[in-house]
């Protein structure tokens, strides 16, 4: 066994190891062990020197931590105590984190414009600036920090940015080319690299009260993806500014390994992205979305819908059906089945077909796409465009019901 201690050479510590047993004894727990020290001055001349030398600042406990990032070549983390940040020195390779209770920053409680006083709970780092979260109010700070003496330190003081949202959910948390994406009390928001505050989740308001359980930005893509502790994963695309879902694996959690997506399941099990390949251990994901209402000739203008054009790719055995409702009543009332007969590796991969609509005259209508899974997994088809014949006029509709006309 190696046991590691200092002794002394003047004003100088170096390191010194002991090997062999402890007071005669190889095995077993000890309350206390003691050492005798009967190496010379001159044997452990060169050895590693006391890190304190040159008087850096000495290494001391730092407080439990409700959440944590890197910024400033820092780990920072915000003490579970009083909400005080505390940052480490610079970090360097191979060596543990070192933190000192004179390297944090106290953020006085802001008053937000409820007027309520807050606390830090969450830190994303973004550029030059370290972004503070409290539960409705986002502050930053910038500048750099002191040398490992304790001195230079040019940290600003908190700065608040304008905003009546905050974040206290620091799995939510993800970093973004556009920006950072959060959680809100109130849905899913985006702060610019501008600082600006943008609320870009007013599409799945629905999943407001479900907590996320992390939040990853997917290398090669322009998505964003959300795990719900309810097995849904939220997708964001960034460049679309359109969102989507991913169920049937129940993901709980996930995180970014060699830059592939990575999740874990409910049940434990761990599962990595593989571009190019759709087996998702073997459970078909089938694809589905309904369309908001198409109304070609203003909002009750008349229009005469003939039919459509889907044009799409072909990857593997599928069969979807079509839904189309009409004139704002969301009942599907006229379905369409379509059932590929391509064959993988023979035929045109080109998927074309023309859906006819049952009650051309309306005001609107409505499209709810749903594949049926074949029983194997696969990608099933990709959808490029749905191209839509019609003719309108300058006038409302002429199909309102007699019932509900008065006068």
């Amino acid at each position: 066994m190696v046991y590691n201690g200092i002794d002394y050479q003047g004003t100088i510590s170096n390191r010194l190891s002991w090997f062999g047993g402890v007071n005669g004894a190889t095995t077993g727990l000890f309350d206390s062990v003691t050492f005798t020290d009967k190496t010379g001055d001159s044997a452990i001349t060169g050895n590693e020197i006391i890190y304190t030398n040159g008087n850096v600042v000495e290494d001391s406990p730092a407080p439990s931590f409700i959440a944590t990032d890197i910024w400033d070549e820092r780990l920072w983390g915000i003490s579970a105590e009083d909400g005080t940040l505390w940052y480490s020195k610079t970090l360097v390779s191979n060596t543990p984190v070192e933190t000192n209770g004179d390297f944090s920053l106290y953020v006085p409680p802001n008053q937000t414009s409820q007027g309520t006083a807050q606390k830090p709970l969450c830190l994303a780092p973004m550029d030059e600036k370290q972004i503070i979260f409290c539960k409705s109010s986002i502050l930053f700070i910038t500048g750099s920090g002191p040398d490992a003496t304790g001195a230079g330190s040019q940290y600003s003081e908190p700065i608040q940015i304008p905003s009546q949202v905050g974040c206290s959910n620091p799995r939510s948390i993800v970093q973004t080319p556009f920006g950072v994406m959060f959680q809100s009390d109130n849905g899913i928001w985006l702060l610019g690299r501008d600082l600006s505050v943008k609320f870009v989740g007013k599409d799945v308001e629905a999943y407001n009260s479900i907590p996320i359980t992390s939040a990853v930005c997917v290398p090669g893509t322009n998505e964003v993806r959300f795990s719900l502790n309810n097995g849904t994963r939220l997708v964001y695309d960034l460049l679309a500014d359109q969102w989507t879902s991913f169920s049937g694996l129940n993901i709980q959690s996930g995180t970014i390994i060699n830059n592939l997506d990575t999740v874990v399941t409910t049940t434990g099990q761990v599962y990595q992205e593989a571009p190019g390949v759709y087996l998702d251990n073997s459970i078909p994901v089938t694809m589905g979305f309904t369309t908001g209402w198409i109304n070609l000739s203003g909002l009750q203008g008349y229009q005469r819908a003939y039919w459509m054009e889907i044009l799409g790719t072909f990857q593997s055995p599928h069969t979807y059906t079509l839904g189309i409702a009409y004139d704002y009543n969301p009942t599907i009332i006229q379905t369409a089945t379509i059932s590929p007969y391509n064959v993988v590796g023979s035929g045109s991969m080109v998927e074309q077909w023309d859906v006819f609509f049952k009650y051309d005259q309306c005001q609107s209508f409505q499209l709810t796409f749903n594949e049926i899974s074949s029983g194997s997994a696969g990608a099933g088809l990709t959808i490029s465009a749905i191209n839509l014949v019609y003719g309108k006029k300058k006038t409302f509709a002429r199909n309102i019901a007699s019932k509900n006309r008065t006068g």
